[in-house]
């Protein structure tokens, strides 16, 4: 089963030159959303300035993209360690 999380904003960094596009994300989770999350999916659509898309997961289920597949649910958390 499929459970959307209201997390916030991430926090976003962003590096680029002329040759690479380097994007770091974090994400926090409290205490009572790592218990109820074992799996997610990263995903991202980039588009280039000539319009060019490509489509980005961990896992790509056969097919079109579908970022809502649950095979695109690749990454996996640990359980949380006593606080």
């Amino acid at each position: 089963m499929m459970l959307a999380l209201d997390l916030g904003e991430p926090t976003i960094f962003v590096e680029r030159d002329d040759r690479r596009l380097g994007l770091t994300a974090i994400i926090e989770f409290s205490q009572e959303e790592m218990v109820t999350t074992d799996k997610m999916a990263l995903s991202a659509v980039i588009e280039e300035t000539d319009g060019t898309k490509s489509y980005w997961a961990l896992a790509h289920p056969p097919g079109k993209p579908d970022f809502h597949h649950p095979t695109c649910f690749a990454a996996t958390l640990a359980p949380p360690g006593p606080s």
